[in-house]
């Protein structure tokens, strides 16, 4: 067995350091979320970096630049044709013409024979580069008339995500509000890659007040409703067995001079609406068994349980006894 030290020093005012990857994160669809591992020295390392660290890596779509000619519902036959143009930057000719969509729609003009989206290659806006043009059904691309945000996607060859019309964002909601007033500023390190494209930062401030419990609604409980002597409901309730010696984390990691049973006489229904915990001085015996081997010291025996399944806040009344 190896056993790994973590001696890093907490750092109360990290937000995240990606070292269980981006679950936290939520981003659009056309962005793909990984946390590589940084080794010291590495092009994108931290200055003076001495760990490896994981970072944040938002794999971006190419922005491609789309003319729209005419309106969306005055085209004849309800065509709409939709120009790709070839830039400084990005050569339109690149895209498989197959992965296009406006909206909805893909390549209207197919091959008889393949079924395949046809090619349209020309130069659209005259400026001697070639421009990839489409046309599109309006009535399959799921748009109204008069809608000003529209969005086109596909790929190129080489698998890279092409996009138009669309704002891309990732970010992190926390659950409750933070308290960020002892800092100073908000730091972080961002690489590029040159794109020349804006990139913005939002800090909300909406934590949402609490309606107070006449606001509250009710996704689980459990009444202890059950005759008095009844264990906790395996359904929802497990329990954790022992001085904590066996997950390897005797005393459960802070010095308890006690272990934990499945009795009904730790652990039970009183009849009365209420689930009992009873903590009870074990006796000689039960000492002997107690795995730490607290010389001169009295072993106590008690209930533990807690939550399993898909709950995850409870907010209830525990009553001392």
């Amino acid at each position: 067995m190896v056993a790994i030290l973590d001696d890093e020093v907490f750092d109360p005012y990290l937000l995240d350091d990606f070292e269980r990857g981006a679950y936290l994160w939520n981003a659009s669809d056309t962005l793909e979320l990984t946390t590589p591992e940084i080794a010291p020295g590495d092009a994108l390392a931290l200055p003076d970096q001495t760990f490896f660290e994981h970072v944040l890596d938002v794999q971006t779509p190419v922005l491609v630049e789309n003319v729209v000619q005419g309106g969306l519902c005055n085209q004849g036959k309800g065509v709409v044709p939709v120009a790709i143009l070839t830039t400084d930057f990005f050569d339109a000719l690149t895209i498989d013409h197959n992965t296009v969509m406006f909206g909805e729609a893909y390549e209207t003009h197919r091959d008889k024979k393949s079924g395949e989206a046809q090619r349209h290659e020309e130069d659209f806006d005259g400026d001697g580069d070639l421009d990839l043009v489409f046309h599109f059904r309006f009535d399959e691309t799921g748009y109204e008339c008069d809608a000003e945000n529209v969005l086109l996607t596909g790929y190129t060859f080489d698998g890279t995500m092409i996009v138009s019309g669309a704002h891309a964002y990732f970010m992190r909601d926390f659950a409750i509000g933070q308290d960020w007033t002892k800092g100073e500023a908000l730091n972080f390190w961002f690489y590029g890659t040159n794109s020349g494209d804006e990139i913005g930062l939002t800090l909300k401030d909406n934590r949402a007040a609490d309606p107070g419990p006449s606001g509250w609604s009710m996704v689980w409980s459990d009444e202890f409703d059950d005759p008095a002597g009844t264990p906790p409901n395996p359904a929802y309730w497990t329990y954790e067995i022992g001085d904590g010696a066996a997950n390897r984390i005797p005393g459960w990691g802070n010095q308890e001079l006690q272990y934990y049973t499945s009795s009904t006489e730790n652990s039970a229904t009183d009849g009365n609406g209420n689930l009992v915990i009873t903590a009870r001085e074990a006796s000689g015996g039960e000492q002997k068994g107690d795995a730490q081997g607290h010389a001169g010291q009295t072993v106590q025996r008690a209930g533990k349980i807690r939550i399993q399944g898909p709950h995850r806040a409870i907010a209830g009344n525990c009553e001392k006894g």
